[in-house]
């Protein structure tokens, strides 16, 4: 159950600081924050919102990330 609710807490610190994650591609504003040791969300900030834009299974390998 901690990991359904897990991404709402991320989801709000990132509200509050929305460049807490790593840069992923500069060119696009993504960004990633890691859930989980095997889990990772990407998102990208707009002026007035934050767009999830995945969340990602670590173990499938980066090169599957799909944005």
């Amino acid at each position: 159950m901690e990991f359904v609710n897990q991404p709402f807490a991320i989801v709000e610190i990132i509200s509050d600081q929305p460049e807490i994650g790593t840069l992923e591609n500069k060119e696009k504003n993504i960004r990633g924050f890691l859930l989980s040791k095997h889990n990772r969300l990407f998102y990208r900030i707009t002026e007035d919102e934050l767009i999830i834009l995945n969340i990602f299974d670590t173990r499938s390998g980066p090169g599957k990330k799909k944005f």
